[in-house]
């Protein structure tokens, strides 16, 4: 109960607005701080129990410091940068250590670890994604897809999905080019056929008209 309480009072010191001095630094730090806290729900992290707790009354510290600092207070400023760096060390760990877990969760077939892990919002999901749907695809009896995993199903049946309409739309696409292809071809065979039987009908026409000549020539000449 402790635990879970301690989770909900350092989420909640954390709503606060980002500080704007050093963003890009301490957006990195703040955007993680709720997740890396959560981290106290998995066992094998309870051994940074301490740590964590005395982390994220760091990083409220430095945060409500970054929200304070006046455009001109330089001394403060480079305080608030000093305690970023710390603090950015001490997220950089945690974030190694879950990437290291996930391996040890799917070389042990730790299935609730890996589950939590992939869940975390700590983990590069799009980096690992093929090793999450392999190891899922093989283990998915005992994995509960939601969350992460689920999405990566959705999003991987979407894709196909769109891929099979693009190929069924190439296909048609195919198809219809075939078929005017075929008319024209047809079109074209029926325009020589006609014109074959116009010459011929014009050679015979033309051949009893000299034999017609021809007799008449006879005649005359008698």
């Amino acid at each position: 109960m402790k635990k879970f309480f301690l989770i909900s009072f350092f989420a909640t010191l954390l709503i606060a607005q980002n500080p704007k001095i050093y963003s890009t630094l301490g957006n990195i730090i703040y955007d993680n701080a709720d997740k890396i806290v959560k981290l106290q729900e998995i066992p094998s992290f309870n051994q940074y129990l301490k740590t964590l707790q005395q982390y994220f009354l760091d990083v409220n510290k430095t945060k409500q410091l970054g929200n304070t600092i006046l455009p001109n207070d330089t001394n403060n400023k480079m305080e608030y940068l000093k305690q970023l760096r710390k603090l950015s060390v001490i997220n950089d760990f945690f974030i190694r250590s879950v990437q290291k877990s996930f391996e040890l969760a799917m070389k042990n077939e730790d299935n609730k670890l890996f589950f939590q892990l992939v869940n975390s919002g700590l983990l590069d999901i799009k980096t690992h994604k093929k090793k999450i749907i392999d190891y899922y695809v093989t283990h998915s009896q005992e994995i509960d897809k939601r969350g992460v995993i689920q999405e990566l199903l959705d999003k991987d049946a979407k894709l196909l999905q769109q891929k099979k309409s693009q190929v069924e739309k190439e296909l048609n696409k195919k198809k219809i080019q075939e078929a005017k292809i075929k008319r024209i071809r047809e079109k074209d065979l029926q325009e020589h056929e006609n014109l074959k039987k116009f010459l011929e009908e014009d050679i015979s026409r033309k051949k009893v008209e000299i034999i017609q000549e021809q007799k008449k020539e006879l005649e005359n000449g008698q």
